[in-house]
C-alpha cells in the first residue's frame, strides 16, 4: 500500500490511482482483499473517497456499497439530465447507500441570475 500511495505536492492529499482496469472489476470490488484494504485505509485517514465511473454506465459503484458510509453524487450542469440524476440516486439508495451530498459542476451563476458578489456569499440547499 505504501509503495502505491501518492502525495500531491501542493495540497498534501494522499491518493491511490486505479491503474490498469481489471478484466472483471466486480470481482475485485467485492473481494475480501479490497474490503480489508479499505478497512486499513479508513483506520489511517479521517476521510476516504472512492471515485467511481458514472452510476448508470457501470455497476462498479453499486459493488462498493457495503464498504462505504455514504456517497456524494456529482452532476454536470446543463449536461446531466434530471431523469438520469434521479435514476442514479435511486440505484445507490436502493442498494443501501446514503446520500451525503451533491456536487454540481460547471454551474453558471450568471445564467442563474445571481450577481458575482451574491453568488460567492450565499449558500445553497438541495
Amino acid at each position: 500500500f505504501e509503495e502505491a500511495l501518492h502525495t500531491d505536492p501542493v495540497s498534501g492529499l494522499h491518493y491511490l490511482s486505479a491503474g490498469k482496469p481489471p478484466p472483471n472489476p466486480a470481482l475485485l470490488l467485492e473481494s475480501s482483499t479490497f474490503s480489508e484494504l479499505l478497512a486499513s485505509v479508513r483506520g489511517q485517514y479521517d476521510f476516504v473517497f472512492l471515485d467511481t465511473p458514472p452510476v448508470l454506465a457501470t455497476s462498479d459503484a453499486l459493488h462498493l456499497v457495503k464498504n462505504i458510509d455514504g456517497f456524494i453524487l456529482v452532476a454536470r450542469a446543463e449536461r446531466t439530465h434530471r431523469k438520469a440524476f434521479l435514476g442514479a440516486l435511486k440505484r445507490l439508495e436502493t442498494a443501501g447507500a446514503k446520500c451525503r451530498g451533491v456536487v454540481l459542476n460547471d454551474a453558471s451563476a450568471r445564467r442563474a441570475g445571481y450577481g458575482g458578489y451574491y453568488y460567492y456569499g450565499s449558500s445553497y440547499r438541495y
